[in-house]
């Protein structure tokens, strides 16, 4: 509950038939966030990237920007295996606590909580931005590439009139 403060991810995906890349790009404004991720290292971000299709679950951390907004130079890059995601993926970023924080404050609390201090534990959401989806429809492609096993062809006898196998 962080009043005047901003965080977010931008998210840039680009599919090939064997792998996705995901390029993040956060934006933090809250100067003592700034400070635990950078500075104190007590806190990181990170993303959930989800193919509940594939049941592919993952975190992955994501470079902190030394400005509010990340350059092209702190982008992060993640790359997956294409095999790996199908139908509708999740990508949720947090900044979560990196270790125990006993008595954690920040100059941006909501006035509600100006005077608080809170006991965090290590993992407990700091912070969380909006979820961004995108489709990885990769399953016929990987398909497409797969020899099969069997081969239908014209029987070519004229007293063929039904199916016949022929397994050697």
């Amino acid at each position: 509950d962080y009043d005047k403060s901003e965080f977010d991810v931008d998210l840039e995906v680009v599919k090939t038939p064997d792998e996705i890349t995901l390029t993040l790009s956060p934006t933090l404004k809250n100067d003592g966030l700034k400070r635990l991720i950078g500075v104190d290292r007590k806190a990181k971000i990170i993303v959930h990237v989800e193919s509940p299709k594939t049941v592919f679950r993952r975190t992955y951390d994501v470079q902190m920007p030394l400005c509010d907004k990340a350059s092209d130079k702190e982008k992060t890059v993640i790359k997956i295996n294409a095999a790996d995601l199908s139908g509708t993926v999740s990508v949720c970023p947090f900044i979560i606590a990196a270790e125990d924080i006993p008595d954690y404050t920040n100059e941006s609390f909501n006035p509600d909580y100006e005077c608080e201090a809170f006991s965090i534990d290590c993992g407990a959401v700091l912070a969380e931005g909006r979820q961004r989806t995108f489709v990885a429809d990769t399953s016929r492609e990987a398909l497409a590439t797969v020899a099969s096993i069997f081969s239908v062809v014209k029987c070519v006898s004229n007293d063929c009139k039904t199916l016949r196998n022929d397994f050697s």
